[in-house]
């Protein structure tokens, strides 16, 4: 008679889970910016089209994608400068002076 072997239990780890679905459903860049970018539209974020004009307001929540290859996501804050934007906590970045 053979000893039994223990069998390992196994948890499943949701954050893992969601990684693996999302690499699942993206075989290549394309997919991926897409499955990204549903994945931030159910999450509330807005996309924006980048050959329009951008009507931001604070606290909102956009994305851009770029020839569906590329995916841009950001959070205007609560309170929008009107010259210049925060791009870290080090830079701000100004429109040129002409």
């Amino acid at each position: 008679m053979c000893p039994t072997k223990r069998q390992a239990t196994v948890v499943e780890d949701p954050t893992a889970r969601a990684l693996l679905n999302y690499i699942d459903a993206s075989p290549s860049p394309w997919h991926a910016v897409a499955t990204a970018q549903a994945q931030l539209q159910s999450a509330g974020y807005q996309v924006l089209d980048e050959r329009q004009t951008w009507r931001l307001k604070p606290g909102g929540r956009y994305a851009v994608a770029r020839d569906d290859a590329a995916l841009i996501a950001f959070v205007v804050g609560r309170q929008l400068r009107k010259q210049g934007f925060a791009s870290s906590v080090r830079i701000l970045i100004r429109p040129a002076c002409g």
